[in-house]
Order: structure tokens, then sequence, then C-alpha cells
């Protein structure tokens, strides 16, 4: 069974290895050729503010511009804008 895991660990990483290279280095070629590959996606921002009885209150504070990366994966503490816009409701907890 330690095998299975292992092989099935190694084998997820070597396909998923190259992807992770080729998204890296379009990145930066984007970058290097002056392409802008920042963007900026209205996100909305909601205040949860916990209650009595496991139960909490939301308060909405309106639209706020988020900045994100347009990439297959998060490059520069960024997010990619596909994740910002999939999630577009920020949730602040208190």
């Amino acid at each position: 069974m330690k095998r299975l895991v292992l092989r099935v660990g190694i084998g997820v990483a070597l396909a998923l290895g190259p992807v992770g290279a080729v998204d890296l280095a379009t990145f930066y070629a984007r970058k290097a050729m002056g392409r802008n590959v920042y963007d900026t996606v209205a996100v909305d921002v909601v205040d949860v503010i916990p209650q009595k009885g496991n139960k909490a209150e939301y308060v909405p504070q309106g639209v706020q511009n988020v900045s994100c990366v347009r990439s297959l994966l998060p490059h520069e503490n960024q997010h990619p804008c596909w994740y910002v816009r999939r999630n577009a409701v920020q949730e602040v907890k208190y």
C-alpha cells in the first residue's frame, strides 16, 4: 500500500511539475516583454460579526478592487485572477 501511495505521489509530481514551470516561465516572459500581467477584480467585502448562540451578523461594506495575477498559479504573493473571480465575496471575520 505504501508503494502505491508513493508511486501515485511521484506520478502527480512529475505530471504537475512541468505545468508549474511553464506557468512561471510564461509569467516572467510576459513581464519582461512589458505586457501587463496584473489585473484588478471587484470583490464584495462583508464583515462577519459573531453574535450569541453561534450566530453571525453580516454587514456589507461595499465593493473593493483587488489586484490579481493573470496566470494559472499564484505569483509574487498575489492570487490568480480566476481564483479571485471565483471567490468574489470576501468575508472579514472579527
